[in-house]
């Protein structure tokens, strides 16, 4: 018959209460070094707020960008009539030869 090694009996895990250094009853709060990290759970009021203000910098990073769109397009108009005009400019220059 095989020996089994002698095993240590699993320990549970101590639970501390937490130190109340602080008066703040968010519900994680971690500090390290110079900086602090606090993670709350936000109530309906403030995701509404969050989701809005998220669905404003949408809305307007849109119109921003499609601002650029239209005078990127007007660029291109220009350059076009102007390589259009060039075009027919060479075409007289012949004539006048």
């Amino acid at each position: 018959m095989t020996q089994q090694p002698d095993r240590d009996p699993v320990k549970e895990g101590e639970i501390l209460p937490p130190e109340n250094k602080n008066t703040s009853y968010d519900r994680v709060y971690q500090s390290w070094g110079g900086g602090t990290v606090k993670i709350v759970k936000l109530g309906p009021l403030g995701a509404t707020v969050m989701m809005l203000a998220f669905g404003l910098m949408l809305v307007l990073g849109l119109i921003f960008l499609s601002g650029i769109l239209v005078f990127l397009v007007a660029g291109l108009v220009i350059l076009g009539a102007g390589a259009y005009l060039a075009n027919g400019l060479r075409g007289l220059g012949r004539l006048w030869r």
